[in-house]
């Protein structure tokens, strides 16, 4: 069963840009190399699109930027791991 582990970064109004890494991921399964295991966003979490995946990094996108500098937190995400068997 693949495991996922979170650590969020703070971010500051007026200094955030499309690009900025909102958090970081370590995704692990004892069976499936690393770029075997998909990583998407739990439900509707993302629904509002701030962020993306890339790589190992959960990033702002432009509206997720804009959302910060206009002084805004940023809603809680939830990412999902999953294997090839889709465990």
């Amino acid at each position: 069963m693949p495991v996922i582990t979170v650590a969020a970064n703070t971010l500051e109004e007026n200094s955030a840009a499309a690009g900025t890494v909102a958090g970081t991921f370590v995704a692990k399964d004892e069976e499936t190399p690393r770029d075997g295991l998909t990583i998407t966003f739990t439900g509707t979490s993302n629904a509002d699109g701030y962020y993306s995946i890339s790589g190992n990094n959960v990033v702002l996108t432009q509206k997720g930027a804009d959302f910060v500098n206009a002084g805004n937190q940023l809603p809680k995400i939830d990412l999902t791991v999953t294997d090839p068997s889709g465990a």
